[in-house]
């Protein structure tokens, strides 16, 4: 009897880290920079980019390599180290998720982590429609995690950020694609307001040169016809440089 065997083997390419660049980018965006050690607010000690004296080591040198006060290279570098702590942050990830993650969806889920915990992201809805291969629904679950983060009120922006990372890879597969875009202007910035017209209520503002996930565009007021959904309100599209366009016709201040 002669017996044929298969060998079934995933052609997909899997991402297992490091954290990108992208990724990066949204945690020290969000996390404040400290060179020296400070007393956060909820009472830990704390330095560089979160990295918490309750949750690590904090002896000087830090992780026997980096002196106080940190530079930014060394800044940079611890973060990386935390991110890469054997079954912490992008550890994390590989344990739990078996989708078929790429770099940017990978990275998109590191800054999540990061700030969430693992034992949060292990046990959410996100990881189950992720590992289902729901990838429009896992995507939504991003805006639901604002209670649990450290990054009060940013924390809805961070998650859209993180969002709009994770959804712009090119087999992201999110429904949608991402517009991205920078504030433009006299070194002001730009106020969000709660409706696309300039008597909406200010709901926050962003500072020149500030990375912005745009959801949508909509008509306003004469003087700026077009406004961007930016998420937490509307501003005027004027002010905004079109940094990443992935084919949404409407990506556009004009």
């Amino acid at each position: 009897m002669t017996f044929t065997i298969y060998f079934l083997f995933d052609t997909t390419d899997r991402y297992y880290g490091p954290t990108n660049k992208g990724g990066l980018d949204i945690i020290k965006e969000f996390v404040r920079w400290f060179p020296t050690f400070y007393t956060d607010l909820v009472g830990v000690r704390t330095i560089g980019y979160g990295h918490a004296c309750h949750t690590w080591d904090c002896t000087v040198p830090l992780n026997g390599k980096y002196p106080v006060p940190l530079t930014l290279a060394h800044g940079d570098a611890l973060l990386q180290d935390d991110l890469s702590h054997p079954g912490r942050f992008e550890g994390c990830i590989n344990n739990y998720v078996r989708y078929n993650l790429n770099a940017t969806q990978f990275s998109a889920l590191a800054s999540l982590v990061f700030d969430i915990g693992c034992e949060n992201f292990a046990s959410s809805t996100l990881l189950q429609l992720l590992n289902d291969g729901d990838l429009p629904a896992a995507s939504q679950e991003f805006g639901r995690w604002t209670y649990g983060s450290s990054g009060g009120g940013h924390a809805s922006r961070r998650r859209e950020a993180e969002r709009a990372l994770f959804c712009m890879g090119d087999a992201g597969g999110c429904g949608d694609h991402s517009c991205v875009g920078l504030v433009t202007g006299d070194g002001g910035g730009v106020v969000i307001r709660s409706t696309p017209d300039f008597n909406g209520g200010i709901v926050g503002s962003l500072s020149e040169g500030a990375t912005v996930y745009i959801r949508g565009r909509t008509s306003g007021s004469t003087s700026f016809s077009w406004w961007f959904d930016v998420g937490s309100g509307f501003i005027p599209a004027l002010n905004i440089r079109i940094s990443m366009n992935n084919r949404e016709p409407w990506c556009s201040s004009e």
